[in-house]
């Protein structure tokens, strides 16, 4: 009898703790700010340096500046498909660049102080810390000195491309399978070769990171020819994100998203998404969010495995993501021209695993 009511009381106890798991649910974050653009088609957010400033970017026609404190708003006028826009990486002014060669600068009152014709189209386009250099396409201007940099780079399908501290610069070539990083002091290149099509690739620490279409990501070091490191996994990689100061790096394929460590090697966390995931940011004070095609956001503490808070715009997918490292709060841009800021629901940051 007695062994009876323990298994009564044990079973009680268990079914208790299940309830209060399956109950429990994520604390939905808080709309600071909604905006919809019935013309525009959202592909990327981002703050800017102070986090005084949001940039949303559309697919083409204009670039919006908000002001993420009084949500007032500047409008810059744009023609044809954009290529790329952002701030420059640590500063307030704006940087442009169309499908069609032309590349622009605009200070932070939107006027436009430098603008350069490249000689041929491009799909992708970055710019260096203080502006100095513009990469685009497989060419590399030095706006100081005003003349493209020696040879260009043939990609026949450009996948990733990005400038890596303020010496080198990576692109990657989709049907190309091959990585090369340019040094931009005396113009060597590194070449790293993969066995499949490149998806994406990060510059992380002295890192090299390469994904593939077969679902494969390989590491190097850059002075490396051989990867120290190969993950496999099923599907395609489709996104990566970086940290901004440490060498950790996160990856997604098509409904799921992974963390990890480089050094020393470690998988932090995996995240499981309802539809595919069309967004992935990963911010310096240890949170990753996710944005999917069904319109859902997650938010995620990576030191303490914990899901922050998500959100939902019903049918809209999510394309842009930013947070501002400073309050935590969450910038979303969305495919039927929505932009959100949004508040997370914490005490404290967590910080970098």
């Amino acid at each position: 009898m007695k062994r009876l009511v323990m298994l009564i009381l044990l079973n009680f106890m268990v079914a208790c703790t299940l309830r209060s798991a399956s109950d429990a649910k994520p604390k939905l974050l808080d709309v600071v700010f909604s905006k919809a653009f019935p013309s525009a088609s959202f592909n990327k957010v981002e703050f800017s340096k102070d986090g005084k400033s949001i940039l949303a970017v559309p697919y083409s026609g204009a670039v919006y500046v908000v002001d993420s404190e009084d949500f007032s708003m500047k409008t810059l006028e744009l023609e044809g498909t954009l290529a790329e826009a952002g701030f420059i990486p640590n500063g307030n002014e704006v940087f442009t660049a169309d499908l069609y060669g032309f590349a622009q600068i605009w200070d932070s009152n939107l006027k436009k102080r430098f603008s350069y014709k490249f000689p041929e189209s491009g799909k992708l386009a970055s710019v260096s810390e203080g502006s100095k250099y513009i990469a685009y396409g497989g060419y590399l201007y030095d706006t100081s000195a005003n003349k493209l940099l020696a040879e260009p780079v043939d990609h026949v399908d450009q996948s990733a491309l990005q400038f890596h501290g303020s010496d080198y610069v990576l692109s990657a070539g989709y049907w190309d399978q091959f990585v090369i990083i340019r040094n931009l002091t005396d113009d060597t290149r590194t070449l790293w070769r993969t066995d499949d099509r490149i998806t994406a690739a990060v510059a992380v620490d002295d890192f090299i990171v390469a994904g593939t279409d077969d679902g494969n990501c390989y590491v190097w070091t850059m002075p490396g020819d051989k990867p120290v490191r190969t993950i496999t996994g099923w599907g395609r990689i489709y996104l990566m994100a970086k940290h901004p100061n440490e060498p950790i790096f996160a990856i997604s394929r098509e409904d799921s998203a992974t963390v990890y460590s480089l050094r020393p090697f470690k998988r932090l966390l995996d995240i499981d998404a309802s539809d595919l995931i069309q967004s992935l940011t990963l911010s310096e004070n240890g949170i990753i969010a996710l944005g999917e095609s069904n319109g859902t956001i997650q938010m995620w503490d990576i030191n303490k495995k914990a899901l922050i808070g998500t959100y939902r715009v019903d049918n809209d997918p999510i394309y842009g993501l930013a947070i501002d490292p400073k309050t935590s709060n969450l910038a979303a841009g969305t495919y039927f021209g929505k932009l959100l800021l949004l508040k997370a629901n914490r005490e404290s940051h967590g910080g970098t695993p």
